[in-house]
């Protein structure tokens, strides 16, 4: 670790695997079985191997532990490739069967791909070539449901921050959609300072990744070869959803070290041990299986995820691999070094839980205006075909819309509810999504998002609370009405959010999506870094920490695209999301006459591919404007086609007069 920087390891996180013992004999019997045995064998097909990525989701930081969809403090175990560096030999086990083999016999649950950048053959030497190394390992990794680290495995990325903003950029506009994928950003520091050095560099390349992928957990390196977690821990980057590298190689680095991981834990940062060996820090020596478990056992009891350094052939302790094994993986006990038979009995110990049906919302019309229907994405896992049924409700409890739609395995659906009735302004509804037997009324389970008032006009911003820039003092945790929240709000913290647009100075109605389990909360609306006040709210109970409930005040905004600040001037509450809507009177539709007299007509309304006018002179300029005065559509003709404008409220503009209609 300290003397050789090929002893840093990829980190596989995988579902530990059941053993299928089956001949193909045994399968071609069970073939012939009743229909029923046959979804049988068809649901123990799906869940032959581990599936990490399926049963846990997306991982984010709570405190000081990485936490599953579900907020539960979750850890996994598996393996760093070799540097990925042309003509260095471990490239070779960059391919989809080493990783499906790590997986299936080693019960991998995450892989790591150690991509050289600076060294000779590296990614500053040859961009494509370990590109292309990467992205066969984490397309490779996603394929069998694991996590998967893309590590920049520099000593000196500080050096080289250009480059990688370009890559991790191009890693997130290509993966960051995956819950499979952690941004490792820098391998090893060496002798730089964490503050004035790697935290700066850190941050630019968080924000580059955070501009396009919002919320995949990211991994920073630690002064003296990702071991100096303590520094981290005294000044932490303020990002959502980082943790901080501790490398260590069990010959040489024992209680010490584990010392500080202790006291960085102590200081609420979250670690990942994205590399560590069985060996001395320079990668050779005799396997310390004592201290090693001695390590596992420590890193078990606080949730800390591990990478074994490494799989490659190389002629030195930590390599897993005797000399010159089959690249494809399929190895048999005589193909495993000392220390890759030990670590491999490690990876089989871990268990990564059983996957069940379940479901949550993606994302929901939480603040809206009146429409005939409603967009929903629903994060479902399904462990044989199930009903994925989503539904509008009104206060009493009566379907005002519902669709149904077949799904398997896992993924997220997007799905459209069309209502029988337009909502009522300042109602309060309620969404359901429920996963069911197939054909059934088995409800296997279900989720509710409740209190959703309709209001006024469809914000023109809706911002995820966690979604901000920089902040101070806030941690987030799992949303019941999906995502995350941010929580643990307390006097002091803030909030920034970056960009915000605002089309015309004028007063805006802001929305906050709250949760609190007493009242007397407040939220500072804030410009200019904190030094202007833009308006103070209330947050009054909502009676629990995950029973949410919207407020809104009106509130003064100057035109333009500028930050905004979240100040909490008194905590005690968790915070979803908040939206910013215009009044009516600065959309821009006050200037239209909306007089029934109007001299043409608008019809059918509802309408849902076409509408037609009557009255007006030919070739006069028909114009299509939302209820935020934004026009959508212009046309010289008579019959409008609306395929390609949302659902929602709009006026007909001809001249000064305008008539308002309906999209389905």
């Amino acid at each position: 670790m300290e003397t050789n920087s090929e002893m840093e390891q990829l980190v596989i996180r995988v579902d530990l695997p059941v053993k299928n013992s089956l001949t193909n004999k045994s399968k071609k019997m069970l073939k012939k079985l009743t229909h029923f045995a046959g979804c049988l064998l068809s649901l123990l097909a799906f869940n032959v191997y581990a599936q990490p990525v399926a049963i846990h989701g997306s991982l984010s930081v709570s405190g000081n532990r990485i936490v599953n969809k579900n907020g539960v403090a979750v850890s996994f175990a598996g393996n760093s490739l070799f540097w990925s560096n042309d003509g260095w030999g471990g490239e070779r086990y960059y391919n989809a069967n080493v990783v499906s083999w790590l997986r299936n016999d080693w019960n991998a649950g995450i892989i790591r791909a150690a991509m050289g950048v600076e060294d000779p053959g590296g990614y500053l030497e040859s961009k494509a070539s370990n590109g292309a190394k990467v992205k066969r390992v984490v397309d490779a990794a996603i394929a069998n449901n694991m996590y998967v680290l893309i590590d920049w495995h520099s000593h000196n990325a500080e050096k080289y921050p250009n480059e990688a903003i370009e890559f991790f950029t191009e890693m997130a506009k290509t993966y960051g959609k995956n819950p499979h994928v952690i941004y490792e950003i820098y391998n090893e520091p060496i002798h730089v300072s964490w503050s004035n050095t790697i935290k700066p560099y850190a941050e630019r390349v968080i924000d580059a990744i955070r501009a396009i992928d919002s919320d995949n957990l990211i991994i920073v390196g630690t002064p003296k070869w990702s071991a100096n977690v303590d520094e981290a821990a005294n000044d932490p980057i303020q990002r959502n959803n980082i943790a901080y590298t501790i490398h260590f190689y069990a010959a040489q680095h024992k209680q010490d070290f584990r010392n500080k991981c202790q006291y960085a834990l102590n200081k609420g940062v979250a670690l990942f041990a994205t590399e560590w060996g069985t060996v001395n820090a320079n990668g050779d020596g005799a396997v310390d299986e004592n201290e090693t478990n001695i390590w596992m056992d420590f890193l078990k009891r606080n949730h800390i995820s591990h990478c074994n350094w490494s799989i490659n052939d190389k002629n030195e302790g930590a390599s897993a691999l005797t000399s010159n094994p089959s690249s494809q993986g399929n190895w048999t006990s005589n193909n495993l070094t000392w220390s890759g038979s030990f670590v491999r009995n490690i990876l089989k110990s871990y268990d990564y839980g059983k996957l069940t049906d379940g479901l949550s919302f993606s994302s929901a019309p939480i603040i809206t205006n009146a429409k005939l229907s409603y967009r929903f994405k629903i994060a479902y896992t399904a462990t044989q075909s199930r009903d994925l049924i989503v539904s509008f409700l009104d206060k009493q409890g009566s379907v005002l819309g519902s669709t149904k739609t077949q799904v398997n395995g896992f993924g997220e659906k997007e799905v459209i509810v069309s209502l029988n009735k337009l909502p009522n302004l300042g109602s309060e509804y309620s969404y359901t999504c429920e996963i069911r037997t197939l054909g059934g009324n088995t409800n296997l389970e279900k989720k509710t998002i409740s209190n959703v008032t309709i209001v006024e006009t469809e914000p023109l911003a809706v911002i995820e609370a966690e979604s901000y820039d920089v902040m101070f003092g806030v941690k987030n945790e799992p949303c019941l009405e999906g995502g995350e929240n941010v929580a643990y709000l307390e006097a002091g913290d803030w909030l920034s959010y970056a960009s915000v647009s605002i089309p015309k100075s004028g007063k805006y109605t802001v929305y906050y999506r709250i949760a609190a389990a007493n009242a007397g909360g407040k939220i500072r609306l804030e410009k200019d870094a904190g030094q202007t006040v833009l308006s103070v709210v209330n947050v009054p109970s909502t009676g629990d920490w995950q029973m949410w409930n919207t407020v809104s005040q009106e509130v003064d905004l100057p035109a333009g695209s500028y930050s905004l600040g979240l100040g909490i001037a008194t905590g005690g509450y968790n915070l979803n999301l908040f939206a910013i809507a215009a009044k009516s009177d600065i959309t821009g539709v006050e200037d239209f006459d909306f007089c029934p007299s109007a001299t043409f007509n608008v019809f059918p309304s509802p309408a849902k591919d076409f509408i037609y006018i009557n009255g007006i002179a030919e070739n006069s300029v028909v114009s299509i404007v939302n209820l935020s005065g934004e026009k959508v559509k212009e046309t010289p003709s008579y019959r409008i086609d609306l395929s390609s404008i949302p659902s929602g409220v709009y006026f007909v503009k001809v001249g000064n007069q305008s008539r308002k209609f309906i999209k389905e």
